[in-house]
């Protein structure tokens, strides 16, 4: 039937007009969308056994994917075999996920442009080795530290210790969290772009970087902030006595 679920995927996919260099397909470009989420995506995609084959701004990751998991990472450019890398991955491992998790993230990080090959799948441990599921990297990547290369990132990654969660969004995706965010997940939500709104309404000229606490607070004696800087945004949970140590660590930030 035209209107079943299979037929609208496969409309969506054919208008997706996918970009190509050589062979190799543009999943990234200019940070949209970001980067290590256009990775991850590929592996969930990737349902039969494929050696997928990604160029990060002119360096190279092979990895051995099934089953909508990743299997293995069988090479990365100039990083030695040891560790993980050449090895079989295994979920139960919550170390040597975390690891993985960490090295894509790192990989990812500030890339410009990524590309992809799927290939047809090398020699590579025992079929019953499921490895990790995309769904499990893309949780890891979510709960580790933010990077601290841009201010948001530091900003964050400074209170670390006196928030009880956040939402760390890139240009309106959440690419970090801690917690539970469920608070601060309905405030970004729905209150995000009021505050904003009114915000421009009050200063036209746009004022930025904004740290901007949400009253009142919640009945747990947490209270939510708002902090904006550029298209990076932090949306945090913290408790109502402790908003010195955040105002602290923002002035510091955006001095």
């Amino acid at each position: 039937m035209d209107d079943s679920p299979l037929i609208a995927k496969l409309k969506a996919l054919v208008g997706n007009d996918p970009v190509f260099l050589g062979k190799a397909r543009v999943i990234s470009t200019g940070g949209i969308p970001m980067p290590l989420d256009a990775l991850l995506a590929e592996i969930d995609d990737t349902v039969l056994e494929r050696t997928l084959v990604f160029d990060i701004d002119g360096l190279t990751l092979r990895a051995a994917v099934a089953g909508r998991r990743l299997r293995g990472v069988l090479d990365v450019t100039d990083q030695p075999v040891n560790g993980f890398i050449g090895q079989v991955l295994s979920q139960d491992d919550p170390d040597m996920r975390h690891r993985i998790s960490a090295l894509l993230a790192d990989l990812c990080n500030n890339a410009e442009q990524i590309t992809v090959k799927s290939l047809p799948a090398e020699n590579f441990g025992d079929p019953s080795d499921a490895g990790i599921s995309a769904a499990a990297l893309t949780q890891d990547t979510r709960e580790m530290d933010p990077p601290s290369s841009s201010p948001m990132g530091q900003f964050l990654a400074a209170i670390g210790t006196d928030v009880t969660a956040f939402l760390y969004v890139v240009k309106g995706e959440i690419v970090r969290s801690k917690g539970d965010t469920t608070a601060v997940d309905l405030a970004w939500c729905h209150q995000s772009d009021p505050l904003r709104n009114s915000q421009k309404a009050i200063f036209p000229q746009d004022k930025d970087p904004t740290l901007t606490c949400l009253a009142p607070a919640l009945r747990d004696g947490q209270a939510i902030a708002i902090a904006r800087i550029g298209d990076e945004i932090g949306v945090l949970s913290y408790p109502s006595d402790g908003f010195g140590h955040i105002l602290a660590a923002w002035h510091e930030t955006t001095r």
